[in-house]
């Protein structure tokens, strides 16, 4: 037997669901089958009309951002925008759309000008788009947090007196380039928001008192009534246009609760509602945490979101009580607000995680750092996962779920910690093969070489035995009746092989 692992901190990390309400409240959806198919609603333009008042009337610098999640991200659709038109000539005004899977803005001065820039993968997935317009200066794009184009900006945006519309083309009664999916934390400002400004709000919500916001929709605080109030001090109320209660939904937008988003440098990954092009998700931090995660099953809605409290140096306060000589842990903590089912790698770089203070030391084995947990900001910790690698001075933890609400820091002994839930589990010595994995709940456990008799052992999520199965098959299927996340384990001739299973 080669390592000690804590049973509890295996199965955690095995993709468990660790909340049912998405901390992001509602959104405004659109279905294009409900629209493009006959029957009550088929046909009818649905946006948001939010008015006319000079506020939303943007001369010299504007920022427009918003969360969307596109059923059909290739077309030509437009999100947000305020303009007038003679006929078919557009010479005033802005919008913000996408086309050909592309971030395409139109700024008129009356001259238009306007890009189709940054790659948005043709999967259903949320992402976060931000333009920018300054008079004089630069005309730019972000997706999902980094800059996707820039260019110079010309002259003042032309007046405009028409009213701003939501979700469809602005202009006037020629509706059309409706967008279809999800829309979310809906911003417009008065300024050119820096890129520092638009990555460290896009995954919290906002109070509403922001300097230079005059628009802020993120569907939360909807009654049913016709009115959505804006959620900004400008007052700019939207009225919604054949929109009934299908239109406002749960949201599943990738955003912070409230004991994450006040956290510094907040990060996000996150997958889709198609299991296409997901494989893998990566975000590389400076901040001494990064985060990567394969699909394979996992809850396609699912995210984490992740940010620290700024701390620096190292620290020997509300380590475990049973921790080992000479333990010491980063001061700086991460909290991060979980949705769904997933369950990332965590690699944590001792010198970022010092925050240009002394680091914790990079030269143990991989095993003698552990992953700490607690609960709130204060009192100990606990021992949760060992490092599976360390190259350098970054250490990872493989395949960890982070608990929603937590707080995490990593620390390193002149021993191994002892885990919570010690459970001794062997090396895989036997040669087994267990499918499907995920499974609907018939799993075929074949052991792939000659055995007398097996012994089959299940354990559900908090390590309690399900079933024990004895066999001389070499092939036998077990029945695992609901859905969740099962430890196998599997001893035949003095060997043993352990793997885990989903059931969906």
């Amino acid at each position: 037997m080669k390592n000690l692992y804590a049973l509890l901190a295996l199965m955690i990390s095995l993709n468990i669901p660790i909340q049912a309400q998405n901390p992001a409240g509602k959104s405004m959806y659109r279905d294009v089958v409900v629209f493009n198919s006959p029957g009550p609603g088929q046909g009818v333009i649905r946006n948001l009309n939010c008015g006319g008042d000079a506020s939303l009337a943007f001369t010299s610098a504007m920022t427009a951002e918003f969360w969307f999640k596109a059923a059909i991200p290739t077309d030509n659709q437009k999100f947000i925008g305020r303009l007038n038109s003679t006929g078919a000539t557009f010479n005033n005004g802005y919008l913000v759309g996408i086309n050909n899977s592309r971030i395409n803005p139109e700024i008129w001065t009356p001259t238009n000008q306007s890009y189709t820039e940054g790659f948005i993968p043709p999967v259903s997935t949320w992402h976060h788009v931000a333009v920018t317009y300054e008079s004089g200066g630069m005309y730019r794009a972000y997706l999902n947090g980094a800059l996707a184009y820039e260019q110079a900006a010309a002259g003042n945006i032309a007046v405009q007196n028409a009213d701003l519309i939501i979700g469809v083309g602005p202009w006037g009664n020629m509706d059309a380039f409706m967008s279809f999916g999800d829309m979310d934390e809906i911003r417009l400002w008065n300024v050119a928001r820096t890129a520092e400004e638009i990555k460290g709000s896009m995954f919290s919500t906002l109070s509403g008192n922001e300097a230079g916001l005059v628009l802020y929709q993120n569907f939360d605080n909807d009654n049913g009534s016709t009115i959505i109030s804006d959620l900004s001090s400008a007052g700019n109320d939207c009225t919604k246009v054949g929109m009934d209660a299908t239109n406002i939904i749960d949201s599943e937008c990738v955003i912070a609760n409230a004991s994450t988003q006040n956290a510094d440098d907040l990060n996000g990954i996150w997958f889709s509602s198609n299991a296409f092009l997901q494989d893998p998700r990566v975000v590389d931090t400076e901040n001494g945490l990064s985060l990567s995660a394969n699909f394979n099953g996992q809850d396609t809605s699912s995210y984490v979101v992740w940010g620290h409290d700024g701390g620096s140096d190292t620290s020997v306060d509300d380590l475990p009580a049973n921790a080992p000589m000479g333990a010491i842990r980063t001061a700086r903590t991460w909290s991060a607000t979980v949705f769904g089912d997933i369950a990332p790698n965590l690699t944590f770089n001792l010198e970022n995680a010092a925050g240009g203070a002394t680091p914790i030391p990079g030269n143990q084995d991989a095993n003698f750092y552990t992953l700490l947990e607690r609960s709130s900001t204060t009192g100990n910790f606990t021992a949760i996962a060992a490092g599976d690698a360390i190259n350098g001075f970054d250490v990872t933890f493989n395949n960890v779920a982070v608990e929603d609400g937590a707080y995490y820091a990593i620390a390193v002994g002149d021993a191994p910690f002892v885990l919570t839930n010690i459970f001794e589990v062997d090396e895989n010595e036997l040669a087994v093969s267990i499918f499907p994995n995920p499974s609907d709940g018939r799993v075929n456990v074949q052991i792939d070489e000659q055995i007398q008799t097996a012994e089959i052992s299940i354990f559900n999520t908090v390590g309690q035995l399900v079933n024990t199965i004895n066999t001389n098959n070499k092939r036998t299927e077990i029945k695992l009746a609901e859905s969740g996340i099962y430890l196998l384990r599997i001893e035949a001739d003095g060997k043993t092989f352990n793997q885990r299973v989903l059931v969906k």
